[in-house]
């Protein structure tokens, strides 16, 4: 290595074109160190303090970042065998999340419900799907034997003050869930 050159490890295909050295990992370590987690959350609180009020939904208002309960606090104790239910919700706001995470399928006859697999059998053992079947034959279904699969506006109308994300599963759940949504107030 020629003197003066700085210290560190030669790339060795950098080398053979005659293109200088990396730097050693030691350096990265000590960046990764300085723009760790604190630093992004101060980031994001100094540009959410400058932004013009206009700029931010209300849906996502500082402080950032925000915990949300993924299927309704499905790893929450508790919640087991029971995700995306009102029992599963009203443990995460009990809890002091203010964020809730929640999937809809619709029913064949248009019904939106909280879950999030295609078909009942991981939750219930029933193979069939919802939207193969009817909203009075999914009310008829209970998850971990105590928790009925909720419709969308019993959830909305239940937790007004809850913040939901819903993921909506299928395209034919697209319109329905926005009807539900419009006619919960929940925009």
């Amino acid at each position: 290595m020629p003197a003066g050159a700085p210290a560190g490890r030669r790339h060795p295909a950098r080398h053979a074109r005659g293109q200088g050295h990396v730097r050693p990992a030691q350096h990265l370590r000590h960046r990764a160190r300085v723009r760790g987690p604190g630093r992004a959350a101060q980031r994001a609180r100094r540009r959410d303090r400058d932004l013009p009020g206009h700029l931010i939904h209300p849906y996502l208002e500082p402080p950032v970042p925000h915990a949300l309960a993924h299927r309704g606090g499905a790893l929450l104790a508790g919640n087991e065998q029971v995700e995306n239910t009102l029992e599963a919700f009203r443990r995460a706001v009990e809890l002091g999340y203010a964020y809730v995470e929640t999937d809809v399928h619709v029913s064949a006859d248009g019904v939106v419900y909280a879950f999030h697999d295609l078909s009942l059998s991981r939750m219930t053992g029933d193979e069939a799907a919802i939207e193969t079947l009817t909203g009075d034959q999914v009310d008829a279904v209970v998850m971990g034997g105590r928790a009925p699969i909720p419709r969308l506006s019993a959830v909305l109308e239940a937790l007004p003050a809850t913040r939901f994300n819903i993921d909506v599963k299928s395209d034919a759940a697209v319109e329905p869930t926005l009807d539900v949504i419009a006619r919960a107030g929940a925009q």
